[in-house]
């Protein structure tokens, strides 16, 4: 060995140390062509926007334990990392910066003029939360990083639009959408995030029938009153008109089974173009359809004169009052009512009449329904499942048109050489609705995936594209084939698709992963991956949601990582992740990890100063010692526990069995029992080596980087040759080489050693119950110490009676083992008759472990200190009969307080009790001494 360790592990001095190290020799690169077999996972991809956070730190790290137990197997292993646009997210944060900076709104610069300025941005801070990975270790093929505006994956978006529109699951419709007023684009379903609002519920009257309604400004857009067809209350006014307050037009009053008789008075405003049941109401019964409200959400020119041009909310006030004025409020309620949010700005929504885009979702749904009933694609924890279902079940068509101009734009032009105007795709969003259908259909919209040159129906070449974007999820959902080259059959896709799992968190279940799954039926005809992991969400130590808009939650992973190192936060997380449960998080947790790996560390030094006359070879089992077997017993029990608990992605019982083994039994047993022999015991030398190098193998997934500096360190220190992954490492005069899968020498690295395999058979399983019954015995006489204050390295004098005779053999055997390990100066094995008198007594089954009084403490001292106690509760017990004696106090106090003092007399009391009968044992004791 060149050098010691240190004596403390400084984290910041090797983590770079080693990721530099392994990008350099390529350990992450995979070999589409390899003949092992392939095992692949997709990152989620992180917006553009976004620096590391604590979801990202939890779901990236159980990722990295995959991908890295998988490689050490063997397996040919693709972690494809890359970063998502994020459309609406992207824009809005270079918006701002624009308008703070140059006072400048985005129409004010124009479309290309923006564009350049976020790709601009991108490069510049694009990928920053990649280069916070590797800080953390993720263990990518960098140099397969995609984004999913770059060239390949645009091309691949417009391939799977094509592909869709031309089997007829892609159409445009004139239909209600989320509308967010600030970032004027239509959302999907799933981007609206709903809160219990206070509001009010208006009772107006209409005539004869009284209406009730949340939303008062959008009356006037109302086209018909609609009631139950079997409330018959309203049978006879079904098919007459009243007039509409405000505007003076007359509406129908129609039956529809949609309306709830119960709800309010039974009768409701239908107003189609801003509500979605109304919308559909509307269809049924051909009613016309008003826009009331422009793009940002003020009145439309639509409403009276008096409204234009206000904003909503302001609207509903004037037109509150000026409906009390005239005397047609019959009453206003409170009312608590679920209000939809944009899911980036948090702008309440609008639902709103759109000429949009949409995918039909029920062919596709019905395809990912079938493949989970049939196992194709399973659930981690299962009760996800249950969930996924249920949407794809209820789906309805997913509007894809964004009107925003960062993103994929529709690959759709329309020719106007016929005369057809560009407002519909120029103008605000009610000029869009307002082109008859009987202009468009002169020339089709072209549907390509290159720019088309000229119109195929007149040859026109007057042709413009869609203005819209795609929503950033559409170009997500392509994410686990698109990345791989598709459309092109390339060696990569061929080798990695389907993928093999999604580790992700529940609230994109319904954005992502069903997407994925429906589209990847859709256009590869396979489950994108056969295996979905759902991890918790972090919440801050109180239950809340960690959020950059309340800065007290946040816990900056980063700082973490300064601070303790990235296995200490990787660790920590870990041992917090629960199946599936949500992980309420406070710095302090990271302590844990911190102090595992100090731990590791230190055993690892122990091991190394007493291995430096360790010649390398392996020695017979026959040698071996009983603490040596039973280590190797429990290390073969762990590689076991720990396979199957990756196996089925439960990371938190792995670490915890790692935790156990290598903290409990690995150093605070097996160290302390070697450590008088194993400078000159050839044996314990060679078991003490190959137990640490299994145990730096076994946890290197989950502590990359403590693990590779220690495993070099114990690997120099023998100059042993060491068997990786793939292949047999080769000395030379420089250290020692091995082979990678692309047939380059490197120096080795655990990153491709073998994981440790479960055996077929554990070994030593008869020294493995001999040790148990060993560390019950002496953890009962520690136990006895620690009642008794008694100092761990104080040597006391034992006495053992044992029932069970075969029980009796082994302590006898192994009684050295005993001595040491609890301190006993003198054992002796006594029959049940044989039992001393003036002794402490510890139990451990049908064991009774006998230590003298005078040898746990001082007989006179203890006297003296008890004797302090009882005064000092004598007196507690005088304070408190004498509060409770007093009326004044009794009656005038709270009844809770008062009960709470004659619970704390009655405490003392028995404390009292128990002090005195003590003193009075030990006086006993004292008397028996002279």
């Amino acid at each position: 060995m060149s050098e010691e360790l240190p004596k403390a592990y400084e984290p910041q001095q090797v983590e770079k140390k080693w990721y530099d190290f392994w990008l350099k020799k390529n350990l992450f690169k995979v070999d589409p062509q390899s003949k092992k077999k392939p095992f692949c996972i997709v990152m989620p991809p992180p917006n553009v926007t976004g620096a590391l956070h604590m979801g990202h730190a939890l779901n990236h790290t159980l990722q990295d334990v995959l991908i890295r137990w998988k490689r050490m197997q063997g397996f040919e292993t693709l972690w494809q990392p890359g970063t998502d646009h994020a459309g609406i997210a992207t824009q809005n944060v270079v918006e701002k910066e624009i308008l703070a900076k140059e006072g400048k709104t985005r129409h004010d610069l124009g479309r290309e003029a923006l564009i350049e300025k976020i790709w601009g941005w991108k490069e510049q801070y694009g990928d920053r939360i990649l280069k916070q990975l590797q800080a953390l270790g993720a263990s990518c093929d960098w140099s397969r990083t995609r984004f999913t505006l770059d060239e390949g994956l645009s091309r691949a978006v417009r391939e799977c639009f094509v592909a869709l529109y031309k089997k007829k699951l892609i159409y445009r419709g004139n239909y209600i959408v989320n509308w967010c007023p600030r970032c004027q684009t239509a959302l999907a379903d799933d981007e609206v995030e709903h809160e219990e609002k206070k509001g009010h519920l208006w009772h107006i009257r209409y005539g004869s029938l009284i209406v009730a309604t949340t939303r008062p400004e959008t009356m006037l857009g109302d086209v018909a009153v609609a009631v139950n067809p079997k409330d018959k209350r309203y049978s006879k006014l079904i098919g007459k008109t009243v007039v509409l307050p405000e505007v003076g037009r007359e509406i129908p009053v129609i039956a529809d089974h949609f309306v709830d008789p119960k709800f309010g008075t039974g009768c409701v405003k239908v107003t189609p173009a801003h509500d979605p049941n109304d919308f559909q109401m509307g269809l049924r019964h051909q009613l016309p359809q008003i826009n009331v409200m422009n793009a940002d959400a003020t009145m439309h020119s639509n409403v009276p004169e008096k409204y234009r041009g206000m904003k909503r909310e302001i609207c509903r006030k004037h037109i509150v009052e000026s409906l009390q004025g005239q005397g047609l409020i019959e009453k206003i309620e409170e009312h608590t009512h679920s209000v939809g949010h944009c899911y980036r700005c948090n702008t309440v929504i609008e639902p709103w009449l759109s000429e949009q885009w949409f995918v039909k979702m029920k062919p596709l749904a019905k395809k990912a329904v079938a493949a989970t009933r049939k196992k194709r694609v399973r659930f981690f924890p299962k009760r996800w499942e249950k969930f996924y279902l249920s949407w794809l079940h209820e789906v309805r068509d997913w509007c894809i048109s964004r009107q925003i101009w960062w993103g994929h734009r529709i690959p759709v032009w329309y020719c106007s050489t016929l005369g057809l105007s560009d407002s519909w795709t120029l103008g605000c969003m009610s000029e869009r609705t307002s082109v008859r259908a009987s202009e468009r259909t002169k020339c089709p919209p072209i549907v390509a995936i290159e720019t088309p040159k000229k119109c195929p129906k007149c040859g026109g070449k007057n042709l413009r594209q869609d203005e819209d974007v795609l929503d950033t999820w559409f170009s997500s959902a392509l994410w686990p084939f698109s990345t791989l080259g598709w459309p092109d059959k390339t060696p990569a896709l061929k080798k990695f698709y389907p993928n093999n799992v999604l580790i992700t968190d529940r609230g994109i279940i319904f954005f992502w992963v069903a997407r994925m799954v429906m589209i990847g039926f859709e256009m590869m005809k396979k489950e994108p991956f056969r295996h979905v992991h759902i991890h918790g969400t972090i919440l801050d130590e109180l239950g809340q949601k960690m959020s950059k808009s309340r800065p007290e939650t946040c816990i900056d992973p980063i700082d973490i990582i300064n601070k303790y190192g990235a296995d200490a936060l990787r660790y920590s997380l870990l041992l917090l992740a629960t199946e599936g449960q949500d992980l309420k998080l406070a710095e302090s947790k990271f302590d844990t990890g911190k102090h595992f790996c100090n731990k590791l560390w230190n055993a690892t030094r122990f091991a190394l100063m007493h291995l430096k006359n360790y010649d390398g070879k392996p020695d017979s089992e026959a040698n071996l010692t009983l603490a040596d077997r039973w280590i190797f017993n429990r290390l073969q029990t762990a590689v076991h526990s720990i396979n199957m608990a990756l196996e089925n992605y439960r990371y938190i019982d792995g670490a915890q069995t790692l935790y156990k083994f290598i903290w409990n039994e690995f150093c605070d047993w097996y160290l302390e029992l070697i450590k008088p022999i194993v400078a000159d015991n050839h044996a314990t030398q060679w078991n003490l080596h190959r137990v640490l190098e299994t145990i730096l193998r076994l946890a290197h997934p989950f502590l990359p980087f403590i693990t590779e500096e220690l495993w070099q360190a114990l690997r120099q220190s023998s100059g042993r040759t060491v068997t990786t992954g793939h292949g047999e490492l080769h000395r030379t005069g420089h250290g020692e080489l091995h082979r990678t899968g692309h047939g380059e020498l490197v120096e080795p690295s655990l990153v491709v050693a073998a994981y440790p395999k479960p055996l077929t058979k554990i070994p030593f399983v008869k020294e493995a119950t001999e040790m148990m019954l060993i560390q019950t015995v002496v953890t009962a006489v520690r136990n006895l110490r620690g009642e008794h204050g008694v100092s761990p390295r104080q040597k006391i004098q034992g006495f053992i009676h044992v029932a069970s005779k075969n029980k009796r053999n082994i302590l006898m055997k192994n009684q050295n083992d005993l001595k040491e390990l609890a301190q006993i100066s003198e054992l002796q094995f006594i029959e049940v008759s044989q039992k001393p008198e003036r002794t402490a007594v510890a139990v451990a089954g049908d064991i009774e472990i006998y230590v003298p009084m005078q040898q746990l403490f001082d007989v006179g001292a203890e006297r003296e200190r008890i004797g302090k106690e009882i005064t000092k509760t004598r007196q507690d017990v005088a304070s408190f009969e004498g509060k409770l004696a007093n009326k004044n106090f009794v009656d005038r106090a709270p009844k809770e307080i008062v009960e709470k003092e004659r619970a704390r007399l009655q405490e003392h009391k028995e404390r009292l009790q128990k002090l005195e009968s003590a003193l009075n044992s030990l006086s006993l004791e004292g008397r028996g001494e002279g």
